[in-house]
């Protein structure tokens, strides 16, 4: 480096240092070497995190790097507590390593402290507030918290004044309050509200509604950033709770209480939605009607919890046949069971109830009297259609039950198809 250039650097107010590729010191100005509290020759061509290695746990690190890496400028404000004094540095990066400059803002801190400060009635709600208040300056660092808000998050605020807030803001929170907390900066904004999750020192998720406003200097200019902070944790949980209870109520409303399977209402529901989407598809829609061959005789004779087993043993097993994610099994009424086939013509829909049949038979589940052999065996109709501007479901409906009277009229235990 030029001597002229040299002698102008160490004459500048503020640090500047310069840092190579491998953050190994190249220059110090007289400043630098001040603030560092180390002579240049001590410096110069050793590693920056090897000979300040408490520099590695504050935001100059992270800076130095992505600087490094996107080789755009970077500036930032922070507190150095060993100095106990604010900067403001500037990075920029080139091709050969970085350049830092360092100017001492810890005066105009204290005048943005005072500016907000001075108010004893501000200072008295402040303090006294049953909500959080919070003020962070422009670059979204606390620099005050209320007693309610630091018992809310967990922290101190010895603690807090070195964090930014996007630090204990839910990461999935962080880019929409990020958002919103520019747009106020810009001026897009008068002021927001945001519901958001806050991490707790402890790890603990806690849900808070914040009413976000900016304090403006005598110059009319945006000085800080305030925020009252109301937890609203338990009224999160609440509504979780009505939420998750709305959805089980739900589910149960479309099942039936015995087998667990779909039941009628939601036969009819997914019947009207698969009709409407082959109807537009131009697709095939099967369905299958089964009834349990002499089941009041079965009932009768066993009795009725006996009954009800023999109904549940068979609504698994129908479940546990169907392979089809698409395939809509349910109880359609007393011992009779319906299965919506979408997409599936007549010679699949044929052996898919075949199968079903196979899979009761197979249960062996005794009947005495029973009507096909001495065990609890199924009939089955079948019909398929392709839905269309002359037809509807109740035809579909109408003609699968035809089959299953042919099924249950010529002997039972076998699959009949619906043909016009």
């Amino acid at each position: 480096m030029e001597p002229r250039l040299i002698k102008m650097l160490d004459n500048i107010p503020d640090a500047l240092f310069l840092l190579d590729l491998n953050f190994d010191f190249i220059y110090l100005n007289h400043q630098a070497q001040s603030l560092l509290g180390r002579n240049k020759l001590d410096l110069i061509g050793k590693c920056i995190w090897t000979e300040f290695p408490f520099l590695i746990s504050t935001p100059i690190y992270r800076e130095y790097h992505k600087a490094l890496k996107s080789k755009k400028a970077k500036i930032l404000r922070d507190y150095y507590p060993t100095l106990n004094r604010w900067f403001e540095v500037r990075i920029y990066p080139d091709d050969d390593g970085l350049m830092i400059y360092f100017c001492d803002i810890t005066e105009l801190k204290k005048n943005e402290v005072a500016l907000y400060q001075k108010t004893e009635h501000f200072r008295a709600v402040f303090e006294n507030s049953a909500i959080g208040i919070g003020v962070v300056n422009l670059d979204a660092q606390p620099v005050e918290c209320n007693h309610a808000l630091l018992d809310m998050i967990g922290y101190t605020m010895d603690e807090i004044s070195q964090m930014s807030f996007m630090d204990f803001t839910h990461p999935d929170d962080v880019d929409k309050d990020l958002e919103l907390f520019n747009n106020l900066m810009l001026g897009k904004l008068s002021s927001y509200q945001i519901e958001k999750r806050y991490i707790r020192k402890d790890h603990q998720i806690i849900w808070a509604r914040l009413t976000v406003s900016p304090i403006f200097s005598v110059q009319g200019e945006i000085q800080y950033i305030m925020s009252m902070i109301e937890n609203i944790t338990d009224v999160k949980i609440a509504e979780q709770k009505q939420l998750e209870l709305t959805k089980e109520l739900q589910r149960l409303s479309t099942l039936d209480g015995l087998t667990e399977l779909n039941n009628r209402r939601s036969f009819d529901e997914f019947l009207s939605q698969e009709w409407h989407r082959c109807l537009e598809e131009g697709a095939p829609l099967s369905l299958i009607l089964l009834d349990i061959d002499g089941f009041k005789k079965y009932n009768d004779t066993y009795g009725h919890h006996e009954g009800d087993a023999c109904l549940k043993t068979i609504a698994d097993t129908l479940k546990k046949a169907l392979h089809e994610p698409n395939h809509f099994v349910c109880r359609y009424g007393g011992e009779e069971f319906a299965v919506i086939l979408p997409d599936t013509d007549l010679q699949t829909a044929e052996m898919v109830a075949e199968s079903l049949r196979s899979y009761v038979e197979s249960l062996q589940i005794y009947h005495l009297y029973g009507q096909s052999g001495k065990y609890v065996t199924v009939s089955l109709g079948v019909s398929t259609i392709i839905p269309s501007i002359f037809s509807n479901p109740q035809q579909l409906i109408k003609n699968t039950d035809k089959a299953l009277y042919e099924a249950k009229n010529y002997g039972r235990n076998q699959v009949r198809v619906f043909s016009a």
